[in-house]
């Protein structure tokens, strides 16, 4: 058994639900208050961690594929995505986001922070468009289409 200290056995933590997420204690192979594994204190389980690197994902520096308040692969700031957050639920889902691979306060796919889903940037719509860029029109006329911008 990989647990650690004030934490029951198997995958659940003290003050947190079972499963692979913990809320202020890690569960699975995390430590109390020290990395252990692929998941640090007060974070979830699985390949997130809380303000210490472990596994592709950790809070306040960049690692892997989600990062808090750090740009890393395909999640955005202050909140990392991937398969776990910390103080959010099990799944793939990050803290105050939906399920998949968005980051915090987004909705799903590859969006990031306050943006939709996507591929857009920040304050953007959906698609590939950039930040606050026009959204375009495509007017059929007379045979051909005519693109117009707004």
């Amino acid at each position: 058994m990989s647990a650690w200290s004030q934490a029951p056995a198997g995958r659940a933590s003290s003050q947190a639900p079972a499963g692979r997420a913990s809320s202020q204690a890690p569960a699975g192979r995390a430590s109390s208050q020290a990395p252990a594994g692929r998941a640090s204190s007060q974070a979830p389980a699985g390949r997130a961690s809380s303000q210490a690197p472990a596994g592709r994902a950790s809070s306040q520096a960049p690692a892997g594929r989600a990062s808090s308040q750090a740009p890393a692969g395909r999640a955005s700031s202050q909140a990392p995505a991937g398969r776990a957050s910390s103080q959010a639920p099990a799944g793939r889902a990050s803290s105050q986001a939906p399920a998949g691979r968005a980051s915090s306060q987004a909705p799903a796919g590859r969006a990031s922070s306050q943006a939709p889903a996507g591929r857009a940037s920040s304050q953007a719509p959906a698609g590939r468009a950039s930040s606050q860029a026009p959204p375009e029109t495509w007017v059929v006329g007379s045979g051909s289409k005519v693109k117009t911008a707004h």
